[in-house]
């Protein structure tokens, strides 16, 4: 009869090791599923505080705007003193032409 009777005590044990290993592994899942969301809340008030950061830009460049030389003006500028200087070429050529 001892057989009989340590049998359902080895089961209990092997039960309550299984049971253990379960906790523990729920508790390991929990704690991840916790440090996770964390790590998306810490993400999240990041990306607000850039975006943030990114507005205040986008205004101070906005503000700024009328303060800088657009490269469409720096462009028309240069081609109106390209032909200036052509023309005073011209002009200078015509008059070298007729003095000597």
């Amino acid at each position: 009869m001892p057989s009989v009777r340590s049998r359902p005590i080895m089961e209990r044990h092997l039960q309550t090791v299984l049971l253990s290993v379960i906790v523990a592994a729920l508790l390991w899942f929990g704690s991840s599923v916790v440090d996770v969301r964390e790590g998306f809340a810490r993400q999240d008030e990041k990306m607000i505080s850039v975006q943030s950061q990114l507005a205040q830009i986008q205004t101070d460049l906005r503000a700024q705007s009328d303060k800088y030389y657009p490269k469409a003006d720096a462009e028309r500028d240069i081609t109106s003193m390209r032909s200036d200087i052509r023309t005073l070429r011209e002009r200078v050529t015509v008059l070298e032409g007729k003095d000597p």
